[in-house]
């Protein structure tokens, strides 16, 4: 079956007409904002009333929703869920058009709309924000556009059943993209591993287009390589506070003898990674096993409906151990049903006993339902998860989830995607010091600071949130412990006044002139009318 886009659907099943998609999208430091408009036109001949899903990124916040109809324009309002879905219900026993928007979990969201007329065109259009990361050297940016088959049950997941999206051999669908990248991501080597593109300069950064006929059947994956990684900070206004964002890309100095690894590598072999996913998967697996260290150990398993184990428990990483392991994986395939993958987890997550400090990587397209439970049951292992994502449209959400919750991290691979820098920065994970916990000194007293996350690993971007009564000055500083003084700041400067506008400055910025490779650059924090900010969402 073929990943389903994000299609209207009558609640009895039936497609309706897509005429055209069309996504625009700013990167302006590291807020990514992203405006994705679809057109569809109710060819039935009978009035219906719509289920429209579509996916966001994990960490993403959806900042509006507008459903055009004929002369009509529909904008969603947040209101308490139940009073929600009876005023929904109330309108669409009157014969009036409405829509209520719900989120379905693990990354999903559902819009249902009432009474969309026989022969109507209806416009859906939905913005979202989320914060970019550097990771040793660059930032990726990936949107998602498709839904791939999930294994599992969808109302075990929480799902109602106008909720769980349905899949079939659906036609293409025409796919219109342009990015606008300001500030630092635009000085890196842009590529996609997953759509040809087409880039070019423009005052403060670059544009990124779409080229040879896009089509619907991926999500859309831009890499910004060979950058330098900066701490920046933002802060705003927000009603009677100020709110701050602290963006630190810390380092953290190496110990003097690393550790041996002790490493559980857990591969998908279920049904839904065959083809290209399972063949970016073995590269993955050969990349892994050539960067292992004689003194490390490490076991191999493989699942899909029940678990294989591959190699001996915790086998040292001699070249003899190595090579047979490499050589099992030739004829390795995605030949063994479904994807029970917490059976897998519970499984991988007992051999030797728990041992102290050992580590599990899963290499997986993530493609299930209930993410709840499979973090649950890593919690309770206290076993670090790493994973690397394969595939044209991995479920993100369920992957981001159960590392986050263990202290690891995610890497993703698209199906034509080079696998060593991913792999690389896995291993600069693994190898690394743990930090146990970070301390922020804040400039003044704020009066509300949002958690750190608990997987803090150098060399990559941490986000960071308080407010204040009044602006902050000075530094704010995080310190990374308790392995050493690894220290990097944010500071928050006063945005200068511009005599072209006739106004002050609204909020407060970066520094608006920067210097990047020898040039001066305009403000990348300028839009069109002010460069007062929208309040970053924690």
């Amino acid at each position: 079956m073929k990943d389903e886009t994000a299609i209207l659907r009558s609640t009895h099943g039936e497609t309706m007409s897509l005429l055209g998609v069309t996504a625009r999208g700013k990167a302006v430091g590291l807020h990514f904002e992203l405006a994705v408009e679809q057109r569809y036109r109710n060819a039935t001949g009978r009035n219906l009333e719509v289920v429209y899903t579509f996916p966001l990124p994990l960490n993403a916040v959806l900042l509006d929703l507008e459903v055009r109809l004929g002369g009509k324009t529909l904008k969603g309002v947040v209101v308490e869920k139940s009073a929600g879905e009876a005023k929904y219900e109330e309108a669409i026993d009157k014969g009036d058009t409405a829509i209520l928007l719900e989120r379905a979990g693990d990354g999903l969201c559902t819009v249902n709309f009432g009474n969309l007329m026989a022969g109507e065109e209806a416009t859906i259009t939905y913005r979202y924000g989320e914060r970019l990361r550097f990771e040793h050297g660059s930032v990726r940016l990936t949107i998602p556009t498709v839904i791939a088959p999930r294994y599992g049950d969808p109302k075990a997941a929480g799902l109602l059943p106008h909720q769980a999206p349905t899949h079939n051999l659906a036609q293409d669908y025409p796919f219109a993209l342009t990015l606008e990248l300001l500030g630092p991501v635009a000085l890196g080597t842009l590529e996609s591993p997953t759509h040809p593109i087409a880039v070019s300069p423009i005052d403060g950064g670059m544009v990124v287009t779409l080229t040879g006929g896009a089509q619907l059947d991926r999500d859309f994956v831009l890499v910004a390589g060979d950058l330098a990684a900066r701490s920046l900070a933002v802060v705003a206004r927000d009603g009677d506070e100020v709110v701050a964002m602290a963006s630190f890309c810390a380092q953290v100095p190496p110990h003097e003898a690393e550790a041996p690894l002790r490493l559980k590598l857990l591969l998908d072999c279920s049904g839904s990674m065959a083809g290209d996913s399972i063949a970016a998967a073995k590269r993955a697996l050969h990349e892994i096993l050539s960067r292992l260290q004689p003194q490390d150990r490490f076991s191999l398993s493989r699942f899909g409906s029940h678990v294989v184990h591959v190699t001996p428990l915790f086998a040292a990483a001699e070249s003899g151990a190595v090579a047979a392991a490499a050589a099992a994986l030739r004829s390795v395939d995605a030949d063994l049903g479904g994807t029970e993958m917490e059976q897998a987890l519970t499984e991988v997550f007992a051999l030797g006993d728990r041992l102290p400090g050992a580590d599990v990587l899963v290499i997986t397209d993530g493609e299930v339902f209930g993410a709840e439970a499979l973090v649950a049951r890593a919690r309770a292992a206290q076993q670090r998860v790493f994973v690397v994502g394969i595939g044209s449209a991995p479920a993100e959400g369920v992957l981001r989830k159960l590392a986050a919750a263990t202290g690891g991290a995610c890497e993703f691979i698209a199906p034509n995607e080079g696998v060593q820098q991913a792999i690389l920065r896995t291993f600069l994970r693994l190898r690394a010091p743990r930090v146990e916990r970070a301390e922020i000194a804040w400039p003044g007293t704020p009066t509300w600071v949002t958690p750190l996350p608990q997987g803090l690993f150098g060399g990559e971007t941490l986000h960071a949130y308080a407010g204040f009564a009044a602006p902050p000055q000075g530094t704010a500083t995080l310190t990374l412990l308790p392995t050493g003084d690894a220290r990097r700041s944010a500071t928050p400067w006063r945005c200068r006044r511009r005599s072209s506008t006739r106004r002050a400055c609204r909020g407060w910025q970066p520094r608006c002139a920067s210097r990047a490779r020898g040039r001066k650059r305009p403000c990348p924090w300028r839009s069109a009318t002010s460069c007062s900010p929208r309040r970053p969402t924690a």
